[in-house]
């Protein structure tokens, strides 16, 4: 049985304007696009995940996208036009609020972003620095993590010391490096509901949405670049993963009112 779940005016169909063009981007309703794609992967009726993917839905736009929306608004406050890369499965929801969030700048405005499904395992491969060579990543950047160590972020900032023949001190790192949560100030810290001592709660919800991907253990190369390859635990999974984007996107997009019309 299909629950009557009430939804934010985001999960209805809105169009959204590029920047200062002319061309937009049509957003349909959620709820029938969700039914497309499980019709798509399902020859059965699947309620129990369509009630699942409209309680998420909810969650997420109500929940996580506030947090990222202050966590950007934190970003532009360290340096507002300098390129961002984001680590791992954890950071990639981030990165999607921040992609939706520069659709409606004008080119002129954007500043290169670039995800990397990069983590401990991929560390340690010999194929790293080819790999952040072919996706511009630069030791300028900005390098942004979940936290609360920063473990990825931290050893790309530090390979990055080595090549430019300079002291990896603290200094160095605090203008590279941002958590959305982080033990040491130092490190940037992007919100305050995530980083307060009672913050736990709060960060095991964000990461728990990255519980759907599997975390690639090597990197594949296809027409000579290094990339990595994203998947899921299963049919259901890529579903719920999905609907997490859908929300971020469209919270980020249409709270933006004076863009987006119905």
């Amino acid at each position: 049985m299909r629950y009557e779940i009430r939804l934010p005016e985001h999960a209805k169909s809105f169009v959204v304007q590029h920047g200062k063009s002319t061309r937009q981007r049509r957003f349909d309703d959620f709820s029938d696009l969700l039914e497309k794609k499980i019709q798509k992967k399902f020859t059965s009726e699947q309620d129990d995940l369509y009630n699942a993917a409209l309680i998420l839905y909810k969650s997420v736009a109500n929940f996580d996208a506030v947090i990222y929306q202050e966590a950007l608004a934190q970003l532009d406050t360290l340096n507002p036009k300098t390129d961002e890369t984001y680590y791992g499965r954890d950071a990639y929801w981030l990165y999607i609020a921040r992609k939706a969030e520069q659709l409606q700048l004008p080119l002129s405005q954007r500043r290169r972003i670039t995800y990397l499904f990069a983590n401990e395992d991929l560390l340690e491969q010999p194929e790293l620095d080819e790999y952040l060579r072919q996706h511009h990543v630069g030791p300028n950047s900005r390098h942004i993590d979940v936290g609360l160590h920063g473990t990825t972020a931290k050893e790309i900032i530090r390979r990055f010391a080595i090549q430019e023949k300079v002291e990896n001190t603290p200094e160095y790192i605090h203008d590279r490096i941002a958590l959305l949560a982080a033990l040491d100030k130092n490190d940037n810290p992007l919100t305050q509901e995530a980083n307060n001592p009672d913050g736990t709660e709060v960060r095991q919800i964000l990461e728990s949405r990255s519980r759907h991907i599997i975390k690639p253990t090597k990197f594949l190369r296809r027409n000579h670049i290094l990339h990595t390859n994203v998947a899921f635990l299963s049919p259901e999974d890529e579903i719920l993963a999905w609907t997490i984007r859908q929300a971020i996107t469209r919270t980020l997009l249409f709270s933006n009112t004076e863009n987006s019309s119905h």
